[in-house]
């Protein structure tokens, strides 16, 4: 039994390609890591499951790379807007050659790569970093106030240079007396 698909079938694309993978961890580099899988391969697995095959890990670990950079970003960015991202694509390709050389419980190479493609896809979750794609939700808005106590009515002012600007659909929220 395999297992089942991490992204919709509906939905082909994947934040990685194998084109990609074979530039950074080469063709006959990404073959050794998976030569269990060839029936034509001296290191063949007779046990393997007959859907086991080297495409069909190809795949899994396309889509497991793909679901792995979705966990984090998907709650702001579909797929169709972060695929064709470059850092989004580079990050992907380093999980994805991770996973293929920590399959078979090697030492996995690209470790440290991995590591940090988690926190800078946790860093544009949290909006620490900028991401160049359209967002699925609205942006948050910035407001820098100063309190003036020169004038009694309104002693709030806002900085100007230091606000961002309001979209048309956006309330602005200000708490009541928050200066006192």
């Amino acid at each position: 039994m395999t297992f089942p698909n991490y992204v919709s079938d509906s939905n082909s694309q994947f934040t990685t390609s194998l084109p990609e993978i074979h530039r950074l961890l080469s063709e006959e580099g990404a073959t050794r890591h998976l030569d269990d899988l060839d029936p034509f391969h001296p290191n063949f697995d007779s046990d393997s499951h007959p859907e086991a095959t080297s495409d069909n890990a190809l795949t899994e670990i396309l889509q497991r790379a793909t679901s792995r950079v979705l966990e984090y970003l998907y709650p702001k960015w579909t797929i169709e807007s972060i695929v064709e991202v470059p850092r989004i694509r580079e990050l992907s390709t380093y999980i994805a050659c991770y996973l293929i050389t920590k399959r078979r419980g090697n030492d996995p190479l690209y470790e440290a790569e991995y590591i940090e493609a988690l926190d800078v896809l946790l860093q544009y979750r949290d909006g620490l970093l900028s991401l160049p794609a359209p967002t699925s939700k609205p942006r948050a808005y910035l407001i820098s106030s100063v309190v003036d106590l020169r004038f009694t009515q309104q002693p709030v002012r806002q900085i100007a240079s230091a606000s961002t600007a309001l979209v048309t659909y956006q309330n602005l929220f200000r708490p009541s007396f928050f200066w006192i």
